[in-house]
C-alpha cells in the first residue's frame, strides 16, 4: 500500500562533472517526490543521467546543486537504509548462494539463526529452494540475479534502487523475474526506483512512470499507471490503459532518443 507521505524528495537537483576543457551537465533541475511504498520506473535515452540519479539517491554522489531529503531529513543526516541492485549480479563467487544472501545481515552482527531463517525464506519465495548451497558459477544468470535481488532485500531496506536488473536476461526469464519482483516488493512493502530501457517493462511494473529528456537529464513526462495489483504480466499488454500509456510515452521517449543521437554520450 502506498503512503501519501514522501519518502524521497529531490528539489532542483543539478549534477555537473568536470571534463577536459568543458563541464558535462548530467542532470538539470530534477525535482521529484516519491511516496512511501511506491514503485517508480524511469526510462530515458542512453546518457540522460539515469544512473547518475541512482548514484545520488544511493548517496554515492552528492548533487552539484539542489537538495535530496529522505522523510523530510537532509540526505547527509538521514539514517534511511537503501538497497542497490545493478544489471550484473555482484554475488561473491567464493560464497554459496545462501552465504551471499546472508552477508548483509552477517556484517550487521545478526545472529546466525536469525539471518539463516530470513535468507532461506526469501530464497524460497523466488523459487530458489534447493539451491542454497550452490556457488554462483553453478547457477544460471536468472538465478544469480534473483539471489542479487533478495540479498538487497534481506536486511529490510527502506528503499530499493534497481539499475536495469533484467537487462541482460532472455525474454522468458525476464518475465518470470518481473512477476516475482512485483509480488515480493508488494509483500515486503518496499519503495522502489527502477531504471529500465524497456518502456513496456516500466509500465507493467510501475505505479508511476517518468520519461527523462536527453542530456542534461530532466523530467519530461510523469504518468500514473493506474492499474490494479497484482498484475497479470502475461496479459497486461491487452489492457486498454496499458496500450494508451504505451502509445503516449513511446512518442515522448522517441523524441528524446532522436535528440540524444545528435550529441556526445553522457552518463
Amino acid at each position: 500500500m502506498i503512503n501519501d507521505t514522501p519518502i524521497i524528495e529531490l528539489a532542483d537537483v543539478d549534477q555537473i562533472y568536470a571534463g577536459r576543457g568543458t563541464n558535462v551537465e548530467a542532470l538539470r533541475g530534477f525535482t521529484l517526490d516519491l511516496r512511501d511504498g511506491e514503485v517508480l520506473t524511469i526510462v530515458g535515452p542512453s546518457g540522460c543521467g539515469k544512473s547518475t540519479l541512482l548514484n545520488i539517491l544511493a548517496r554515492l554522489e552528492r548533487p552539484s546543486r539542489g537538495t535530496l531529503s529522505f522523510r523530510g531529513v537532509n540526505a547527509d543526516n538521514s539514517d534511511v537504509e537503501i538497497g542497490y541492485v545493478t544489471q550484473s549480479d555482484t554475488l561473491f563467487p567464493w560464497r554459496t548462494l545462501l552465504g551471499n544472501v546472508e552477508y548483509p545481515l552477517e556484517i550487521r552482527g545478526v545472529s546466525k539463526d536469525v539471518r539463516r531463517e530470513r535468507a532461506v525464506s526469501l530464497l524460497e519465495r523466488v523459487g530458489l529452494k534447493g539451491f542454497e548451497n550452490h556457488l554462483p558459477s553453478e547457477l544460471s544468470g536468472g538465478m544469480r540475479q534473483r539471489g542479487n535481488i533478495v540479498r538487497a532485500l534481506v536486511y529490510d531496506p527502506d528503499i530499493v534502487l534497481m539499475d536495469e536488473p533484467f537487462g541482460a536476461l532472455d525474454a522468458q526469464t525476464r518475465l518470470v523475474l518481473q512477476d516475482q519482483l512485483q509480488r515480493l516488493c508488494a509483500e515486503e512493502r518496499k519503495t522502489v526506483v527502477f531504471i529500465t530501457h524497456d518502456l513496456q517493462e516500466a509500465i507493467a511494473l510501475g505505479d508511476r512512470v517518468v520519461v527523462m529528456t536527453a542530456r542534461p537529464g530532466r523530467i519530461k513526462v510523469v504518468r500514473t499507471v493506474g492499474l490494479e495489483r497484482p498484475r497479470d504480466l502475461n496479459r497486461i499488454h491487452e489492457v486498454p490503459r496499458f496500450q494508451e500509456l504505451l502509445s503516449e510515452l513511446l512518442e515522448a521517449l522517441r523524441e528524446e532518443v532522436t535528440l540524444a543521437g545528435h550529441g556526445p554520450a553522457g552518463r
